[in-house]
């Protein structure tokens, strides 16, 4: 379940531009003061998995649909977040802040997916990596 965290980023940036106003800063705030503290406060787990558990992992397809499922989100912040500029009046500061929520959206799950999925083997990974 931890593997989930990754989808609160956009989850939260959505919010705040849908939100608008001081809401626009939501991914900011987020990202860079609570996933931090969070980061302090909770157990470090030093575990590491042995091999035959990594290869388990790399099987299972639960996995490739959780990296999967970002290239829809990412489009999708990527839309709203110009419909939301092309519909809406926004003040100088909204814009600022929706210009780096979207940043830490397209940052996090967007550069971070397609890196991964530029390493995988096949035609059509590597094609989602290159143009996502």
């Amino acid at each position: 379940m931890k593997y989930l965290w990754a989808y609160s980023i956009p989850l939260v940036g959505l919010f705040g531009i849908y939100s608008g106003g001081i809401w626009m800063y939501a991914a900011l705030v987020f990202a860079f003061v609570l996933i931090p503290i969070l980061e302090l406060l909770l157990p470090i787990d030093v575990r590491n998995y042995d091999e035959s558990t990594k290869e388990e992992k790399l099987k299972n397809k639960f996995f490739d649909t959780l990296l999967y499922l970002n290239v829809p989100i990412v489009y999708f912040a990527l839309l709203f977040s110009l419909h939301k500029l092309t519909s809406s009046t926004l003040t100088q500061s909204e814009l600022i802040g929706m210009t780096l929520s979207l940043g830490i959206i397209l940052g996090s799950n967007g550069i971070n997916v397609a890196h991964e999925l530029g390493h995988r083997t096949s035609f059509i990974e590597k094609i989602l990596g290159k143009y996502f």
